[in-house]
């Protein structure tokens, strides 16, 4: 019972370290997930604008990642808050898509920016042809959309090829870093994207 008031704290220290990234030269959005319970909140519209007010944060700094479970239960509801969020600038996302009802509808209706394929189907896919044919149509599916596409659970330089070839463009995995501490990835940024101002 304490994911909305737990939420609102992950909200908060995100958008903060995004604010001391951006003050230190490095323009990196931050995406934060979001719950059922939380898409359900009344205050959800008021909780963003509000955090985004306070941390200094321009709103195209932040996506909101939702799984497909976030639309079940009132999805009329969560479609308007959604809206609220996208005027505002917010960026959203679907993520682990695949792996739950995979309703046409949500994508008909929601105004996303990015879908996420869930990490079951990457990983499996280059030992089952059907995994890589589901991977294969949601690219495409995604593509024919213009949103932007993200593989989860991205672990091989073969994984990483074998999406490139498909037309996935960006991915999150162990193949790029672990999991990283605040500190942890600002020394990340300073080794990786001073590197590239400097070249």
């Amino acid at each position: 019972g304490l994911i909305v008031q737990l939420g609102s704290i992950v909200l908060h220290e995100a958008c903060e370290q995004c604010r001391q990234w951006l003050n230190a030269g490095f323009h990196v959005p931050v995406s934060v997930n979001i719950s059922a319970v939380q898409c359900l909140n009344d205050d959800l519209v008021s909780l963003v604008r509000d955090t985004l007010s306070v941390t200094n944060l321009d709103a195209p700094m932040l996506e909101l990642e939702v799984t497909e479970t976030a639309f079940i239960r009132n999805f009329d509801e969560t479609l308007h808050k959604f809206k609220e969020l996208k005027e505002m600038g917010v960026k959203l996302s679907i993520d682990d898509f695949g792996k739950g009802y995979s309703n046409l509808t949500y994508l008909r209706r929601l105004d996303v920016d990015k879908l996420k394929l869930d990490m079951s189907y990457v990983r499996g896919m280059l030992n089952n042809q059907r995994d890589y044919e589901i991977v294969k149509t949601i690219i495409n599916l995604g593509s024919s959309m213009q949103l932007e596409l993200v593989a989860e659970g991205v672990e091989t330089t073969e994984h990483c090829d074998a999406l490139i070839k498909l037309g996935c463009q960006l991915g999150q995995g162990y193949l790029y870093s672990r999991p990283l501490n605040s500190k942890q990835f600002f020394d990340y940024l300073q080794t990786n994207l001073s590197a590239d101002r400097r070249a």
